[in-house]
This record gives structure tokens, sequence and C-alpha cells, in this order.
């Protein structure tokens, strides 16, 4: 008669799962860090527009619409990036336990 011992398998089981969990939350971690440091790169892009633009001046009024277009664009994406850094930042608080 075979027998088996269903606590152990039970108990690999289990640490199949938690590895694999660990792997996933270390990936996601991995992947956020990298996020963090494109939104920054892309903050640094959008502060030298408003740089630009804040040396602009005795433009025509065709050429300060276009600033304002550029100025309206840099402010919006700007506030994106601080919703994607928030977001970015509750996935790594919520992978911080698995994160090796």
């Amino acid at each position: 008669m075979h027998k088996t011992n269903v606590n152990t398998e039970v108990l690999d089981t289990q640490a199949d799962i938690l590895a694999k969990s660990q792997s996933i939350a270390s990936d996601v971690h991995q992947q956020s860090q990298d996020i963090e440091t494109q939104i920054l790169d892309a903050k640094i892009l959008i502060e030298a527009i408003f740089s630009t633009i804040d040396r602009m001046h005795g433009l025509s009024s065709a050429a300060m619409h276009s600033i304002n277009t550029i100025n309206c664009f840099a402010t919006c994406a700007l506030r994106n990036l601080e919703l994607v850094a928030e977001a970015n930042s509750a996935v790594l608080t919520m992978t911080a336990g698995g994160a090796a």
C-alpha cells in the first residue's frame, strides 16, 4: 500500500507558493523602482520646459498663445506624473513585505 505524507506535501506546496509570491513581489518592486526613475527623468524635462518658458518675453500674440498651450500641456503632464508617482508608491507599499 502506498502511503503519502500529506503534511509534507502541504508544506512543500505552501513553500512553493511563498517562494513564487516573494519572487513576484520582488519583480514588481524592481519594476516600481524603474518607474520611479523614469518619473524623475520626465519631471526634469518638464521643469526645463517651464524654465525656458519663464525666460520668454516680448512675444507676439500668436507666439504667446503657443507658449500658453505648451505651458498648459506641461502643467497637465506634471500633474499626471505626480498621480503616477502616488500609484507607484502604493504598489511599492503593497509589495514591500514580499520583496527580497
